[in-house]
């Protein structure tokens, strides 16, 4: 869903009105129990269960005398 809308506010006012009407908006979608979806991600990652695979860098050795 997208709500879209022009509100006309007087000069330097247009951040507290915009506060004023989300925090109105939130709290009818909470009244009537709609839910504001939020972006998220979920990963699966293929090693999870295993030991990690190696970085080929053995142990004692610095980063950049790691074999490729």
């Amino acid at each position: 869903m997208v709500v879209k809308f022009i509100i006309k506010t007087c000069p330097l006012q247009q951040w507290t009105v915009k506060r004023a009407v989300m925090r109105r908006l939130k709290n009818g979608f909470d009244e009537l129990g709609i839910e504001i979806p939020f972006p998220h991600r979920t990963i699966f990652h293929p090693h999870e269960a295993g030991p990690p695979p190696s970085s080929g860098v053995e142990s004692g050795e610095q980063p950049s005398e790691a074999r490729l």
